[in-house]
């Protein structure tokens, strides 16, 4: 098996553990705080990483410009072949269930640079969350433009 297969199958396992998790319901400003775990013999120089979750489905009338996505504000590896990744659930993301989608990593090559690696179904499986935000925003007409003195 590959080693990137390898990575992946160990994404999805870990990954797969935490659904039951996803009954909570998240709000703007709370975190998501996720933990990938990667084996094989690349799997210490997995040194970043970021998620992709996304709305499944369209957001509300009074939510219609809202964000319809969001991601990983930071990572840190705790340990080799460990990444703790932090989601901040922001002001301007709409209400509704997201799901993970995608998972991606940055493997260490030399002394300061990384290749990426992004895992998406079947590999990263659907965790989902749920997000109810109160913010709502409806564009306001444009009375006028005038030029200024």
């Amino acid at each position: 098996m590959s080693i990137v297969k390898r990575v992946a199958v160990a994404v999805a396992a870990i990954l797969a553990l935490g659904i039951s998790a996803s009954a909570q319901t998240y709000h703007p400003g709370q975190t998501i705080r996720l933990s990938a775990r990667f084996d094989g013999p690349d799997a210490a120089k997995v040194v970043c990483g970021s998620v992709n979750i996304n709305l499944k489905g369209e957001p509300g009338e009074d939510q219609s410009d809202f964000n319809r996505g969001f991601g990983a504000n930071t990572c840190k590896q705790i340990e080799p072949g460990v990444l703790e990744l932090d989601c901040v659930i922001p002001d301007t993301v709409a209400s509704g269930d997201y799901e993970l989608q995608a998972v991606n990593i940055g493997v260490s090559v030399g002394t300061d640079q990384a290749i990426g690696f992004t895992y998406r179904a079947p590999d990263v499986p659907p965790l989902m969350f749920k997000i109810d935000n109160p913010n709502t925003a409806k564009k306001p007409n444009l009375k006028s433009v005038t030029v200024l003195p």
